[in-house]
Order: structure tokens, then C-alpha cells, then sequence
């Protein structure tokens, strides 16, 4: 469901990767496995180390782990990003279909993301493809990517403050794909309704944060 709405976007700061399982386990204790046995859709594991990218959380876990994340640095505040906020880091300035350019070429597409042509439908480690120009890596492909908004079908009643929308939803939106989408949803714009809801865990979605300096 794509349309197009003038957003303002204040700075912010986007982690350069995904949450991993390291970082995970070092603020919350468990590992992925122990989260895929909370799941209730276990798909199996698919990948593990602690470079690889945190996977079967829902948005509550990860506000979860923003307060846990929160106690340990005083400094900062933490939270998802709002979809605004994440496709704008996500585009890094282009205008074009995907964050590299035009092309759905597995030659060029391949050195970006990890997706259904070479990815073996499991996840990576972070940071192992070319990073867009603003140097993130992995806003394409890998795992999908929970944003802090509720998720609605068009932009009718959403903010122009890039601050997330917060309506009644069933779901939460996700951005990015993960490991085994196909060519066309990987474009940096590219979004659907997806039952996330708020404590479904689900093998392909993962996360990473904005923060902002405490005042």
C-alpha cells in the first residue's frame, strides 16, 4: 500500500546494522532459541551467532529492550523509528527504486541484500553486503524491520512531523524484507499490512533503533 506524503525530518541517529543476538542476549538474557520457544509460529532457526541479526521478537519485545537498553545508558533515549524516519535512512537521499538504484539485477542486488536469490532463505551476518550512501547496511533484505508506528493502509491521518502514527491498528508496520522476498519488494518505499500485531514473534522480523542525546 504505497502513496506519497511530504514529510519533515528532525536528525536523529540509526544504528549502522541490526539489533544482533549478541547484543540481545548481553541486555536481555536470552538467546534466540529460548525466544523461538515463546513463538507461537516456531518456522525453525535460521542462522545464529552473535553477529547474526536478532530475529522471532515482537514490538513488545522490543520495547522491552528499549527499557532495558534505557537503565543501562542514562545518556540516551531509545525507541523504534517511525516509518518516516526509516525510509529516509533507508533511501539516503535517492529517489530511485531501491537505495542502489534502478536495477533488480541478481549482479546488483546481490552486493546490497540478502534475499530469496542468495540468501538460502536464512538470515546473514549484519553488515556483510554494501551499505547504502549514508553507510547503513541492511535496510534491504536479511529481516524485516518493526517500526515504532501502528500500522495503516495509506497516509490519510499520519503525522508530517516524521513522528510515528499511533491510531488503532491490529499490527505494526515493518519495513526492508527480509531473507526471501522477491525482487519487487525490496524497493525502498515498498510496504503492506502484515499481522505483527504487538506480541507475535515471527522467524523473518527483527529491528533497529534510534537515539537521541539526553538534554
Amino acid at each position: 500500500n504505497e502513496s506519497q506524503h511530504r514529510v519533515y525530518i528532525d536528525s536523529f541517529e540509526l544504528m549502522t546494522t541490526e539489533v544482533t543476538q549478541g547484543i540481545w542476549e548481553e541486555v536481555m538474557g536470552t538467546t534466540v532459541d529460548e525466544m523461538r520457544s515463546r513463538s507461537d509460529y516456531d518456522y525453525g532457526l535460521s542462522g545464529v551467532g552473535s553477529d547474526y541479526p536478532m530475529y522471532y521478537i515482537s514490538w513488545n519485545d522490543c520495547q522491552d529492550f528499549i527499557n532495558k537498553l534505557s537503565d543501562l545508558d542514562p545518556y540516551h533515549t531509545y525507541r523504534l523509528p517511525s516509518e518516516a524516519e526509516w525510509e529516509y535512512a533507508c533511501r539516503a537521499g535517492t529517489t530511485t527504486a531501491y537505495y542502489w538504484g534502478n536495477s533488480d539485477s541478481e549482479n546488483v542486488m546481490g552486493r546490497y541484500c540478502w534475499y530469496s536469490e542468495n540468501s538460502g532463505s536464512s538470515v546473514h551476518p549484519v553488515g556483510t553486503k554494501e551499505p547504502n550512501d549514508w553507510g547503513l547496511y541492511d535496510m534491504i533484505g536479511n529481516v524485516e524491520e518493526l517500526c515504532q508506528d501502528a500500522y495503516t493502509s495509506d497516509y490519510d491521518d499520519c503525522p508530517d512531523d516524521s513522528s510515528a502514527y499511533n491510531g488503532f491498528s491490529y499490527c505494526r508496520v515493518a519495513r526492508g524484507e527480509g531473507s526471501n522476498g522477491f525482487a519487487r519488494t525490496y524497493r525502498s518505499a515498498f510496504r503492506g499490512s502484515s499481522s505483527i500485531g504487538y506480541s507475535k514473534r515471527y522467524k523473518h522480523i527483527g529491528f533497529r533503533l534510534v537515539r537521541f542525546q539526553c538534554e
